[in-house]
């Protein structure tokens, strides 16, 4: 059969099927895109979790957290009457620490996770156990095919596209699930959705500086003919000018000469004009705003001093890391222990470096609570990184400290001596 004889009997088939498309919502390519997470913006441009990565702000603002929490120190504690201790036999902890799954370290699964997180609102990873229940691995899947529904039994499950196009349904006790804010408590809402105006207006300067500067950063332009020309004539003009001097072309600044009676004249409106760097660095701290990352973790250092900077990076830990930080603790918490555990065992981030400041904030810091006596020379040392020291688990006070109910009482007398007078 030819190739022209395959393609009638495709249309013939085609003709017989019903059509696709709905009179109320048409196959276009705006509904495509849409279908594929891209989300149009009044700026002309989409914007999609996955492109939204090359807004050079986002990219950063989202490395930024996904890095920061991914390289935080993670451990498992037992409650006890008073505090908690250390565990690392349980399966949790050996995940935790050595590796979730054979091809990911914890820093990879915390990263991936908090990056799906930042972008779809939503990330999710399988927790594998054995028969008995134990656990055995955990694999991150796909925000963008996975999602959360009610069965027939009004039962939370998740269901995930497979790579061969199978809806697979999993246990919610076997998904963790990490969400960002929430309508309901459930599914947490996509901040590029919800930011696609800030996000569009971004892409959408980015393009035309790319474009202006593939222009030799000059504004575009007509060439004027008294007369008349065909539309063929047209397009040969118009493709054999760019061709002689477009600077992607690399003939530009080159000396142009004009026939025939044609003019060049230049139009568009200047960068100064449209204030084109002002709207990026709009743009770019509103970005910054969104995920609450300080101006200059993002490499934008115009407000930041050195009065200043060490607050900001304070505020960076306190109001953006440590939030997140807490919702993946109770996922973790929630998903990795059983309901006999969850009273006994719990995950904890050690945000200790991130809010210990300079050098010699932290020095006299740990020398207040060396001489209160609530801090040992051990505990200090641990904290420095150090291995512990002989004697160093004494907790000491100074010497002519007493207690405040014996601060205004009079010294007490010293007994009388008595001489004993020799016989």
């Amino acid at each position: 059969m030819s190739f022209l004889d395959r393609l009638g009997h495709l249309l013939m088939l085609r003709q017989q099927q019903p059509p696709l498309e709905r009179p109320t919502t048409p196959l276009s390519g705006a509904a495509l895109l849409a279908a594929f997470g891209a989300i149009p913006t009044a700026s002309g441009t989409y914007v999609s979790p996955s492109n939204a990565l090359q807004i050079a702000t986002v990219y950063a603002c989202v490395r930024v957290i996904a890095e920061t929490i991914a390289t935080l120190p993670v451990h498992v504690y037992r409650r006890v009457p008073r505090g908690r201790e250390l565990v690392t036999t349980h399966p949790a902890a050996r995940l935790l620490d050595l590796g979730p799954n054979d091809e990911m370290s914890p820093v990879d699964l915390i990263e991936t996770l908090t990056g799906h997180v930042l972008l779809w609102g939503n990330g999710y990873a399988e927790v594998q156990r054995s028969a008995d229940g134990s656990l055995v691995s955990i694999w991150p899947l796909r925000p963008d095919q996975t999602r959360p529904v009610r069965n027939s039994r009004n039962a939370l499950v998740y269901v995930t596209i497979d790579e061969d196009g199978q809806p697979r349904r999993r246990r919610s006790d076997r998904v963790l699930h990490l969400r960002g804010l929430s309508f309901d408590g459930l599914v947490g809402y996509t901040p590029v959705a919800l930011a696609r105006e800030s996000l569009g207006m971004a892409k959408a300067t980015e393009t035309y500086g790319a474009r202006f500067f593939a222009n030799d950063s000059r504004p575009g332009g007509v060439l004027q003919l008294d007369g008349e020309l065909s539309p063929d004539a047209i397009e040969r003009l118009k493709a054999s000018w760019e061709a002689a001097h477009s600077a992607v072309s690399g003939n530009s600044h080159r000396v142009a000469v004009l026939e025939n009676g044609l003019k060049w004249q230049s139009i568009g409106m200047p960068n100064d004009d449209a204030q084109w760097l002002e709207t990026r660095k709009y743009t770019r701290s509103e970005i910054a705003g969104i995920y609450r990352v300080p101006a200059h973790l993002i490499n934008d250092l115009e407000k930041a001093t050195f009065s200043n900077i060490e607050q900001q990076g304070l505020e960076f830990a306190t109001l953006c890391i440590s939030p997140w930080c807490v919702r993946i603790e109770k996922a973790l918490n929630q998903t990795l222990f059983t309901e006999a555990e969850r009273g006994r065992l719990f995950v904890k981030f050690n945000l200790g470096g991130l809010v210990r400041g300079d050098i010699l904030s932290r020095f006299n810091a740990y020398a207040t609570a060396r001489q209160n006596g609530w801090m040992t020379a051990n505990e200090i040392r641990e904290l420095e990184d150090m291995n512990p020291a002989e004697g160093g688990d004494e907790l000491l006070v100074n010497g002519n400290m007493v207690p405040i109910t014996e601060a205004g009482a009079p010294p007490s007398a010293p007994a009388a001596q008595t001489e004993e007078v020799p016989a």
